[in-house]
Order: C-alpha cells, then structure tokens, then sequence
C-alpha cells in the first residue's frame, strides 16, 4: 500500500515503476486536477494531508484490511459502509477501481487499485459497488 500526499509522492510512484505507466499517468492527472482545484498556481509545498490522502493498493494488500480512523474491522463492513463511491476504470490496457470514502465533510481518502489483484470476494464486491454507483449518477 502507497500512499501518495505530494508530488514527490508522484514522482516516486513514477519512478520504481511498480504499476503499469498508464495507470500511474491516470492517478498523476487525478493528483494534478485535485492540485489545481485545491491552490490554483500556487504548487510548491502542496500536499493533500489537510483535506485527504490518495491510497494505492498494491498486490497483496487486503481491501478489508484498511482502517482509516478505525472505520476498518475483521470483516471489512465498516469500511464498505464508509464508501461513497466505486468507479470502474477502462485504462485501455488495465481496469482498476477508484474507491471515494468520506471520513468527514472535509476529509476524503481516494484509493486506487487494479482489478484483478484482490480475492474473489473483494473483486465481487467492487464491481457490485461500481455498477450500483454508476447506476445512483444515471
């Protein structure tokens, strides 16, 4: 699990090659649009610590693990309740999932994670999530 707060966050992500380039680019424009919004032209120190953090999980990392201010359990319900949101991403050569989950009306966690790297139950619950949400915005 990463987690990415700055833009040498970014760069770091970037640079280890960890995950595929198109869905590092894709989380590096979603950092940047956030940027944007957040300070306009003022960028040198940003970070996204006073309003939220980016999460990227990595193979191996268990969705029902997370814990963020203790909304995580054993069986991972409290967290599933604390999602607003679930997007299935077509990155041409991945799918992923973006995960928004409001802590408060001032703090989001926003998670990244490729499909296909989670267990059975999990990868289920994802795409249930994502078509549901898809379903709410229609």
């Amino acid at each position: 699990m990463r987690t990415i707060n700055t833009r040498m966050d970014i760069e770091d992500l970037r640079q280890d090659e960890s995950a595929p380039a198109v869905f590092t680019e894709h989380i590096s424009e979603f950092f940047r649009q956030l940027e944007a919004e957040m300070v306009g032209n003022e960028t040198d120190s940003f970070s996204l610590d006073p309003n939220g953090l980016i999460i990227l999980l990595e193979a191996g990392d268990d969705l029902r693990s997370l814990n963020f201010t203790e909304l995580g359990s054993e069986s991972g319900e409290c967290l599933r309740r604390a999602v607003e949101f679930v997007e299935k991403l077509n990155l041409v050569e991945v799918q992923a999932y973006r995960l928004e989950v409001m802590l408060d009306n001032d703090f989001v966690v926003t998670i990244f994670t490729l499909a296909g790297t989670h267990d059975e139950e999990a990868e289920q619950w994802l795409s249930e999530q994502a078509q549901r949400s898809r379903r709410q915005a229609n």
